[in-house]
């Protein structure tokens, strides 16, 4: 079973990576830096690591639920950039 904590954790190992630029993309736009605040600092030179976990384990579902993951996931995505377009 795929980690459900997995995207979490990537978030938070990008959030770290580039925290230095967000901030200053921050600082040049006016945003509050906190937005860009990893919720937890990770170590990026794990992330081979945990991708190759996460692969492991998604690939470890039958084929029929990986579809239909990918398929919800893609319908997400789709659902998401129609309100962004429709300026919802």
């Amino acid at each position: 079973m795929p980690d459900p904590a997995f995207l979490t954790w990537l978030g938070d190992c990008i959030d770290t990576r580039f925290e230095a630029r967000n901030l200053r993309f921050a600082e040049a736009f006016g945003i509050d830096p906190a937005y860009f605040k990893p919720r937890k600092m990770r170590d990026p030179g794990d992330l081979a690591d945990r991708i190759q976990q996460e692969t492991t384990l998604r690939c470890d579902l039958p084929e029929t639920e990986r579809l239909a993951r990918i398929k919800a996931r893609a319908e997400a995505m789709n659902r998401a950039w129609q309100r962004y377009l429709s300026g919802a």
